[in-house]
């Protein structure tokens, strides 16, 4: 085991926020919010479950040995596979299976360094109403493919309150595009620095993360491949005019608490929002009816409740089920609630995973 064990867990789970599509509604999540809402939290989860394995392990820090390594397996499904349609099919759900392997060194027994990737499989035939991010507008299985690589660095409790024993820990990530969702949206590197807070009196733990993202994009919006797809290109030539992200912040709140020596629950919550890599003029063209000026996402929020259990030393099962939507109702009166999908026929923004993870 590593001094810093999560060193490679925290630079997953920030490193799975990636992919870089449009800013969009609640329907058709884009940007941040699309990774955040349909890709991010199932890797979030199993990292999560990696970390803490790792933690667990922090009495062995210092006789460790300073490079770890980590597995976690994931299934994943949303509500909508429990409802029936119109056809009496429920084949708007989706149901997917994630692996995710990581490797980390300790420099230092507060500074390390780590690397990072997920495979994924899509497992059934789904509706995928989001081509932008790298899927169809019809019923397909999607292929196995890698997501993108993650590189990072962490700085464990490099400042604290003594009195309120309050720690505090830095981050920086780099995520590459090997995803077909960030070449699709000509993403070339994505960055960012976090700054997270814990504190813990017996079994309860709280904690905070603050993150921001900066995209580096290809193009300021995003462009269509003709030659993928030349239907959509008759329909909007090449360049769609809707913004890639250029911006995003991200804030994570969490609460957890050992019932047993190997059996936890918690709870957390989190806020993203997008902003745009483009400004729309508004000139003597611009119609009344066009946004104009600087872009931005309409926000996401949601919330995961996990339980925990460890099998072995080093081994670790989760359940857990998850929300994220936009904060607003689509037509922008009223507030969302975070912890269910309530609102759609489907609940389709509802999902739940199984997460079986090993520290190495």
């Amino acid at each position: 085991m590593v001094r810093n064990k999560s060193t490679v867990a925290w630079a997953a789970t920030l490193g799975l926020l990636a992919g870089t599509p449009a800013l969009a509604d609640d329907d058709q999540p884009a940007a941040a919010e699309a990774a955040v809402a349909n890709e991010a939290d199932e890797g979030a989860g199993t990292v999560q479950d990696v970390q803490d394995v790792a933690e667990a392990q922090d009495d062995e820090a210092d006789e460790a040995f300073p490079v770890s390594g980590s597995l976690a397996l994931t299934y994943r499904f949303n509500h909508a596979n429990f409802v029936d349609n119109e056809t009496g099919d429920a084949d708007f759900g989706y149901q997917f299976m994630w692996l995710d392997a990581g490797v980390g060194y300790d420099i230092t027994k507060s500074i390390g360094v780590s690397a990072s990737f997920t495979v994924e499989k899509e497992l059934v035939e789904s509706f995928d109403r989001a081509p932008t991010l790298g899927g169809s507008s019809t019923r397909t299985v999607r292929q196995t493919q890698l997501r993108d690589v993650s590189l990072g660095a962490s700085w464990s409790k490099f400042a604290t309150i003594p009195v309120a024993d309050i720690s505090f820990s830095a981050g920086l990530g780099f995520d590459f595009p090997t995803s077909k969702a960030s070449q699709a949206a000509g993403t070339l590197l994505i960055t960012y620095p976090s700054v997270s807070a814990a504190w813990s009196w017996n079994d309860l733990s709280l904690s905070a993360t603050f993150a921001y993202f900066y995209y580096l994009n290809e193009n300021p919006t995003v462009e269509i491949d003709c030659t993928i797809a030349p239907q959509n290109c008759e329909v909007s030539g090449q360049d769609t005019g809707n913004p890639n992200a250029l911006h995003t912040l991200l804030l994570q709140t969490g609460i957890s608490y050992s019932i047993l020596d190997d059996l936890s629950v918690s709870m957390s919550y989190l806020l993203t929002n997008s902003y745009g890599a483009v400004e729309f003029p508004d000139d003597e063209f611009t119609s009344e009816f066009a946004q104009t000026g600087q872009q931005e996402g309409v926000g996401t929020h949601g919330t995961d409740f996990r339980i925990s259990y460890n099998l072995f030393e080093k081994t670790r099962l989760t359940a857990a089920m998850a929300t994220r939507r936009s904060l607003f109702t689509n037509d922008g009166k009223d507030r969302t609630q975070p912890f269910y999908d309530f609102d759609s026929d489907l609940h389709h923004r509802t999902y739940y995973y199984f997460t079986l993870a090993q520290s190495i």
